[in-house]
């Protein structure tokens, strides 16, 4: 893999159209850990494209983005 991402916010975005049941199993698994939404998806997709052999840079651990969040904006972390 390359370069870990040296900062915490991303700029691209990967959109996906999902039925509501499966986006509130997100929404209840994300926040059983303790994390956003977009961090478990995040987190899940880096995982598949690890376990197909797909190379790409490595993104940073997900409580570490889910506590910055946090720290920088209270109200707003999810």
């Amino acid at each position: 893999m390359s370069q870990p991402h040296h900062h915490l916010y991303f700029i691209d975005r990967l959109n996906v159209s999902v039925p509501s049941d499966f986006r509130e199993a997100v929404r209840a698994a994300a926040e059983g850990r303790g994390i956003t939404m977009s961090d478990y998806a995040r987190e899940a997709v880096a995982e598949r494209l690890q376990r197909e052999g797909v190379t790409c840079a490595s993104l940073p651990a997900v409580n570490a983005l889910t506590a910055f969040r946090k720290a920088i904006a209270p109200g707003r972390a999810r």
